[in-house]
């Protein structure tokens, strides 16, 4: 082999035999398939930034709140009678009353100096929904003005209707029951489950108006 047939073989490259015809396209051709079309992504609708919404005047929203009409249905007023020697247990009964929506009348809360609290206690009774005779045997052994409320209280209920929920004996402790309110069945507040069957009882008080 001559020197010019030796440069020909290293200018030109060699044919590709039968084998390579399935090769690969050049690198380039195959990154241009695999770019995606940006257009079909685009949203056909510009966005556009939301409108800052005016400041809006406190007093307004204020007033606006004060208009609208109330949907709440009034509160159960919940009286509680006991004696002043259970005064702690009747705090204790008194806020998770409150917490559980009803509103509650006792009377170290509700008297104000110099007010008559026998007249202010008997105008509560009769504005209560439902009164709770809370029991102890302090309560149930003890003369005075306790007994005489139990009675008042019992008056007022002998005027309401007849399926009407308006005395609830509630016993704090185990005690007997006054022979006046062992018609009424009690519950008892210190056994497990009893402010449950309590909470449901007055719960239920507003459907018996109907």
């Amino acid at each position: 082999m001559d020197s010019g047939t030796w440069l020909l073989s290293e200018i030109v490259p060699p044919a590709r035999s039968s084998g390579d015809q399935h090769a690969e396209p050049p690198a380039l051709a195959a990154d241009s398939r695999s770019v995606p079309d940006v257009s079909e992504h685009e949203s056909p609708h510009p966005t556009t930034a939301p409108k800052p919404r005016p400041p809006q005047n406190r007093e307004v929203g204020l007033r606006r709140k004060e208009m609208a009409p109330a949907t709440a249905e009034p509160r159960v007023l919940v009286f509680l009678c006991h004696s002043s020697n259970d005064k702690p247990a009747i705090r204790r009964l008194r806020r998770r009353l409150s917490r559980d929506g009803l509103q509650t009348w006792l009377d170290e809360q509700e008297l104000i100096p110099g007010e008559d609290w026998a007249r202010a206690i008997r105008r509560a009774v009769r504005r209560a929904d439902v009164v709770l005779v809370c029991l102890s045997k302090d309560s149930v052994t003890k003369a005075g003005y306790v007994q005489r409320e139990i009675r008042d209280v019992l008056d007022v209920a002998d005027e309401q209707p007849e399926d009407a929920i308006f005395v609830i004996p509630v016993r704090l402790e185990e005690c007997d029951v006054p022979e006046r309110l062992k018609r009424l069945h009690w519950v008892d507040l210190y056994r497990r489950g009893g402010y449950s069957r309590l909470l449901a009882a007055l719960i239920e008080i507003p459907n018996r108006r109907v």
